[in-house]
């Protein structure tokens, strides 16, 4: 059945549903992993994302930069500031600056356009990829005019009564209008979703993934849901990382020569269920390997202790994703989920399961927020993490799945915490430095940093 689905050259939503649900999926990343090598090969681009601004007029349910969220402390980077530190990207390597922020009516067409200008006018001017929002046609005729060459706007979900609850303040149809806008100007267009939002299904996914395809994209940054506590979803389950790792392998099949980042929710999310197996190894250290309880010193990814991250929870009709209803505070985002979405659930913990001895001789992880941004497991000397102790072949190449592209936080310090989207810790930023130390994370998975 996989192979007859494989073979296929387009792939509807009941062959992507079925591959979703796979129990082993392992055919269907060596297949992402082919089709990467063929159409992309083994370059990583890497991207600097300057987040110059968290103010949103939006409303998003998800989202710790809607305008909801009283208790987050605003900031407007200046011009002045938004230069330098694009200017100190570029000398460290970076060929794409993505300039990114919340809907922030300040930044009029005209002050962008001033930023985007003063960009490419750089010695060794980098590309530039504009994320703010939805804008007027006319907005994104003029940044292509001041020389943006890429606009990403993600649509989040592809399910419109879903796209409604979680979003008071637009439509997906007005969405898709954007981006198939911004794709005619002849913009590289970017899009892309959540995976575990609450009231997604298996069905859901499909249509994101073939909604990428129609646009057509170029970009797709595929992402789990995480939630955070200042916002209208806080204790829903986090997405699972497994899963999203499926739809971008599948992503690469379907858009073969696309750029598919690392995404930091991925990253955040891939760290915890290291955290949790280091945690375990602990314990088969301190008590000995025969008293391991296999449901805790195995747990399928996804399925951690403490926080609700999500999980597939068995394969019937007419339930979610994740399984459960927001809280009272998510409204009809949650509580009409289950009500009215229907589609498949499946187990991905049979495909997938943390092996804690692996962490036996790891060290250390790396706490470095490059090292999670691209998904690598590390011992304390930042050499990848092996069966043999550090001195055979990475155990797990987080670029194996089809993914080509890391994205890397320059935003200033002062800023960079305030841009909280959903909870997540970083470093202290050091342009060079980090660009240089992900530059040898990516050669050691035998990737060509560019």
């Amino acid at each position: 059945m996989i192979e007859k689905i494989l073979q296929k050259e387009q792939l509807n939503r009941d062959d992507i549903v079925s591959l979703l649900e796979l129990a082993d999926f392992s055919p269907v990343y060596q297949a992402a992993d082919r089709v990467r090598a063929e159409y992309v090969g083994d370059v990583v681009h890497l991207r600097a994302i300057i987040e110059f601004s968290n103010v949103c007029k939006r409303q998003c349910k998800y989202c710790g930069l809607n305008r909801e969220n009283k208790s987050l402390p605003r900031f407007r980077m200046r011009h002045e500031e938004i230069l330098e530190t694009a200017a100190q990207a570029v000398k460290a390597g970076y060929r794409t600056i993505v300039l990114q922020s919340g809907e922030d009516d300040y930044f009029t067409a005209k002050r962008l356009g001033e930023i985007i200008s003063a960009i490419k006018k750089l010695p060794n001017p980098p590309a530039v990829t504009i994320s703010c929002g939805e804008r007027s046609r006319a907005d994104f005729a003029y940044f292509k005019t001041k020389g943006a060459d890429r606009y990403l706007l993600k649509h989040e979900t592809a399910d419109a009564a879903l796209y409604d609850r979680l979003h008071p303040c637009g439509t997906l149809r007005e969405r898709v209008d954007c981006l198939k806008t911004i794709c005619g100007l002849g913009y590289e267009t970017g899009s892309g979703f959540m995976v575990g939002l609450p009231g997604q299904t298996l069905e859901t996914i499909a249509a994101d993934l073939l909604l990428l395809k129609e646009i057509p994209c170029q970009m797709a940054g595929i992402g789990p849901f995480i939630a955070n506590p200042k916002t209208l979803l806080a204790g829903e389950r986090n997405g699972d990382p497994e899963l999203t790792r499926r739809a971008v392998a599948i992503a690469r099949l379907l858009l073969p020569e696309a750029n598919l980042p690392l995404t930091t929710a991925l990253s955040v999310l891939s760290q915890e269920d290291e955290n949790r197996s280091r945690k375990a190894s602990e314990r088969i250290r301190a008590d000995g390997p025969g008293n391991v309880n296999e449901s805790k010193a195995s747990r399928p990814v996804g399925q951690g202790s403490g926080k609700k991250s999500a999980r597939l929870e068995g394969n019937r009709k007419g339930k979610s994703i994740q399984g459960s209803a927001a809280g009272q505070q998510a409204g009809e985002a949650g509580n009409e989920s289950e009500a009215k979405t229907s589609g498949r659930q499946t187990d991905v913990s049979k495909a997938k399961r943390a092996d804690a001895s692996r962490w036996e001789s790891a060290g250390k992880l790396a706490n470095c927020d490059c090292v999670k941004k691209a998904g690598l497991r590390l011992g304390e000397d930042c050499t990848p993490i092996t069966d043999d102790g550090g001195n055979g072949a990475p155990m797990e190449n987080p670029f194996s799945f089809g993914a080509n592209v890391v994205m890397k936080k320059v935003t200033p310090d002062q800023y960079k915490a305030a841009y909280e989207i959903y909870p997540a810790e970083f470093k202290k930023t050091d342009i060079f430095a980090d660009r240089q130390e992900l530059e040898q994370l990516i050669k050691r998975f035998h990737r060509i940093p560019e």
